[in-house]
């Protein structure tokens, strides 16, 4: 059963886990490693959160970045005390934690802390991992209250401490910032557009902006309010941005739904495809309504404690606010209705009443230190010492040569791998696009000459931000998908819509129609079609926006735009994104920008990039993420497919099938085949003559496995619990295997293939025409699993079974 904080610090013994040494007097100082995310990117409130632990911490705590690297040799996590995983890190995501970190941790003996936000989703998931980890402490955002509904029975016996959001940064502390009368605008707020599928509680982000807009207009105040995402503020700009104003928008954070299993969140995405234009009252009706309020979660913002930090008084939704600020004492109480707006309003043009609130609010939250992160940092040192052992009396000297590595491993693919966070790669799209279009660079020209010095709401730098993903959009409709999973854009809307969504799609059916039905005549099938719609939308203002709807795809995309290049661009909150700024210019030109944008986003179908194309891009971008290896892949891969036809005849099949395309990537595949081709390689030249090995296959139906093993022919062979196969056939035999392997595939009874050389003293090199040696790599422990290729088997059994056949024999004309 979990216990509170309380109740763990009462009993330390009891609930502290089981580790050999001495246990740390307090202030003896342990050695910590907080794995986290510190990217200089992120929010000042995670950046801030993770300095504390640096700088605030009695103890000696290191920190180390494992996102996006797949392992780290060096690391050795025996060389600390206590491991730490911060809440910039998603633990169930192989991006953010990759599978060879986690088995480390999990082999970690020592104290093992997890700290967690965003608490309301994935929680079977999560539950799972954190069990798996063997985490000891959980610091979670759950209040003290609804624990028992969330990680009581699924967690038992891991402590549970609750925690803030965020707390008042050090950096904030006596922050200069000019009194309430001298400021030049009155109300500010950025909110965010959050997810239907957390309830009620996450609209109030966009409501509470919206709706205040909607009630003072014609009142005389100055606001700066918005939501989008595009316009947010981060950094400096942010302190800059609250202090410029006499009052500020807010309201309590956190889910009024947790989702548990996926289930609630699929519902939604669900609802959204077949009605894509529904608002939040429509979703909320037709599938949240039975989930609403199953787990209270309304914690408070970490921007509340630095509006308070930066003496801004504050206007707030009624809510509890974890009973830290109290209405009229703390800030001003606007009601959910807008019932009381007459009153707030009068109070916003009263300065000496801002002011003192202000100054009240900072005494209380900010001078008493009750909520800086100073006092986490003591509740976190406390909870150490009471817990963990001292177990190392050595200095990390492979922690920082880890760090080392993984500098050099997150840096191994940066001269050929951009994101739209460069300013150069940027520019190079928006270039490209203006080169494309040249009546596109007609239209920004005017719009700058016209609005961009007036003041006006769409700014040059949204409209470059917009371009860019414009020009991508294009190159995905014409045939470079994403790198990580193929995708088609279809057009929605018009008419009576409301809107026109630019929606991706997987590409999971032959028949690309068969995706959208249900859509009716909604979908924009033709140039002409899209290009008539939009001029009358624009013209008439029948509908305010078009959105690019990434939801289905991820809240990120991947292109390989050029070859050997990859752009990475975030779509937006949770896969949304709105070109705002272009429409905005198409309302003055609304012919112009009709005709770019159907020949954009709607091309003909000689404009689109063929398989071949698209099989010769990928395969490049591919080989260039090795640059030292790049004339030895395209040598190896040109001969391996010219020679054997089988190959050819496969890949032929997978371009052909868009289903297939969607279930596999082309990369993956391109992997396989070439590994498959090395195992009936080896048997006709032995890479290394001082360690020849034979391979012996073995089929097991009961685990649908085939595994083939490399055995160096010096040793005897272990036993095999399936059924062996020789791969040393003449003729019949092979035909023989071939339709054995065909009734398996059909069968649906061979599902894995594994190619296992960890018993083999030699790696696979073969050699080149100029002296050189080309490697196979089979993975770190020298095992390759055949993944794409039984995907393939199910679709095409009789070419699968045949070319596996021709590459694990050797028949006499070998």
């Amino acid at each position: 059963m979990l216990v509170t904080n309380e109740q763990h610090l009462q009993n330390p013994k009891k609930n502290a886990p089981d580790i050999d040494g001495t246990r740390a007097e307090s202030g003896g100082g342990l050695s910590v490693l907080l794995l986290c995310d510190d990217h200089p990117g992120h929010a000042g409130t995670i950046l801030d959160h993770i300095d504390a632990f640096v700088n605030l911490s009695r103890h000696r705590v290191k920190t180390l970045n494992p996102r996006n690297v797949s392992h780290c040799r060096l690391l050795d996590l025996n060389e600390f005390d206590v491991v730490v995983i911060h809440y910039s890190l998603t633990i169930i995501s192989d991006a953010y934690l990759a599978p060879a970190f986690r088995d480390k941790i999990a082999r970690f003996k020592g104290l093992k802390i997890q700290m967690i936000q965003d608490d309301y989703r994935w929680v079977d998931d999560m539950t799972a991992m954190i069990r798996y980890l063997g985490i000891n402490i959980l610091f979670t955002l759950v209040p003290e209250s609804e624990i028992s509904k969330i990680w009581t029975e699924r967690l038992p016996g891991v402590a549970c401490i609750p925690t803030l959001a965020g707390y008042v940064p050090d950096r904030l502390v006596g922050y200069p910032t000019p009194p309430v009368d001298q400021r030049p605008l009155d109300v500010v707020y950025r909110g965010r557009e959050l997810p239907y599928w957390i309830g009620r509680l996450g609209q109030d982000k966009v409501r509470v902006g919206r709706e205040f807009l909607r009630h003072v207009e014609g009142r005389g105040l100055t606001c700066d309010i918005a939501w989008r995402e595009e316009d947010r503020i981060y950094g400096t700009e942010w302190n800059a941005f609250l202090s410029s104003a006499r009052v500020a928008l807010g309201c309590e954070s956190g889910a009024s739904i947790t989702d548990f299993d996926g289930s609630i969140e699929q519902g939604v995405k669900d609802y959204l495809t077949a009605h894509p234009n529904a608002d939040f009252e429509e979703v909320h009706a037709a599938t949240l309504a039975p989930h609403e309020g199953n787990v209270k979660m309304n914690v408070i913002s970490p921007r509340i404690f630095e509006t308070i930090a930066l003496r801004t008084p504050l206007v707030l939704f009624r809510g509890h606010y974890m009973g830290i600020v109290e209405p009229g004492k703390h800030y001003l109480l606007l009601e959910k209705d807008f019932s009381n707006i007459d009153e707030v309003i009068e109070k916003i043009g009263d300065p000496a009443f801002l002011q003192a609130m202000a100054d009240r609010a900072y005494a209380d939250i900010v001078e008493s230190g009750r909520y800086s992160l100073r006092a986490f940092m003591q509740q976190f040192d406390e909870t150490v010492s009471t817990c963990g052992k001292r177990r190392i009396h050595r200095p990390p000297l492979r922690f920082y040569l880890s760090r080392c590595e993984l500098y050099l491993r997150k840096h191994e693919h940066r001269l050929i791998s951009y994101s739209t966070s460069s300013k150069r790669t940027q520019l190079r799209l928006v270039l490209r696009i203006l080169r494309q279009h040249p009546g596109l660079l007609l239209l920004l020209m005017r719009h700058v000459a016209t609005t961009l010095f007036r003041g006006k709401k769409h700014s040059l730098f949204m409209t470059l931000k917009e371009l860019v993903r414009l020009q991508l959009l294009g190159e995905a409709v014409r045939g470079y998908f994403t790198v990580e999973r193929v995708f088609r854009i279809f057009i929605k809307g018009g008419d009576d819509q409301g809107e026109l969504l630019l929606i991706s799609l997987p590409m999971e059916a032959e028949d690309e129609r068969s995706l959208t039905d249900g859509w009716g005549d909604d979908v924009v099938w033709d140039r002409e079609t899209f290009q008539q719609r939009l001029h009358e939308a624009l013209t008439n203002s029948q509908f305010p926006r078009i959105r690019w709807d990434n939801t289905r795809i991820g809240s990120h995309a991947e292109y390989a735009t050029l070859p050997g290049r990859q752009v990475v661009i975030p779509i937006g909150h949770e896969g949304y994104f709105e070109f705002s700024a272009l429409m905005s210019i198409g309302k003055r030109y609304p012919d112009q920008m009709s005709l770019i944008l159907a020949k954009i986003l709607v091309p003909l179908g000689e404009e689109r990039r063929t398989p071949q194309v698209l099989l010769k891009h990928t395969l490049t971008h591919r080989f260039v993420s090795h640059p030292r290896s790049f004339l030895l892949k395209v040598w190896f891969s040109i001969r391996t497919f010219r020679k054997e036809k089988h190959l050819r005849l496969l890949l032929r099949n997978y371009l052909s099938d868009p289903g297939i395309r969607s279930k596999t990537s082309i990369q993956e595949l391109v992997h396989d085949l070439l590994r498959l081709a090395s195992v009936g390689e080896s048997q006709r030249r032995q890479p290394d003559d001082r360690h020849p090995y034979v391979v012996v296959a073995e089929m097991d139906e009961l685990k649908r496995r085939l595994k083939l093993t490399s055995i160096p022919t010096s040793a005897t062979a272990p036993p095999l619990n399936g059924d062996p196969v020789s791969l040393k056939l003449d003729g019949p035999s092979r035909d023989a295997l071939k339709q054995r392997l065909r009734k398996a595939f059909a069968e649906d009874r061979l599902t894995h293939m594994v190619w296992d050389h960890s018993k083999s003293k030699t790696r696979i090199a073969f050699p080149t025409s100029n002296s050189e040696k080309y490697l196979i790599d089979l993975g770190d422990a020298n095992v390759y699993e055949f993944t794409s290729l039984c995907t393939l088997g199910r679709r095409f059994p009789e070419e699968v079974s045949q070319a596996i056949s021709q590459a694990l024999t050797v028949g006499a004309n070998a």
